[in-house]
């Protein structure tokens, strides 16, 4: 028996029926159930622009570790943080790394 983690058995069951309800009623309700999506967002410290990356997902990472219930691992999967040195942004209004 070979062992699996959750994340491996939710792609491989759509890899499976995704194909056999392509186009059906149950298509949508899968992906209403299923499927979402999350924005990626770039914001200089500098000036008011913002850039968004919309990305969709089954399934998410969560730190659970020293994290005391799921909404306190999805405000860490949400936090903020800032970009510097390497990680700089690249911001296109000021033309500049912030």
């Amino acid at each position: 028996c070979e062992q699996r983690d959750a994340d491996e058995f939710l792609a491989r069951f759509f890899d499976i029926i995704e194909p056999q309800i392509k186009g059906s009623k149950e298509e949508q309700k899968i992906n209403n159930i299923f499927y979402g999506s999350f924005a990626y967002q770039n914001i200089c410290i500098d000036c008011p622009h913002k850039s968004e990356r919309i990305e969709d997902f089954t399934t998410i990472s969560l730190q659970v570790k020293n994290k005391h219930s799921l909404e306190e691992s999805l405000d860490s999967f949400i936090e903020s943080e800032i970009l510097q040195g390497d990680n700089a942004y690249y911001c296109d209004k000021c033309e500049k790394k912030v």
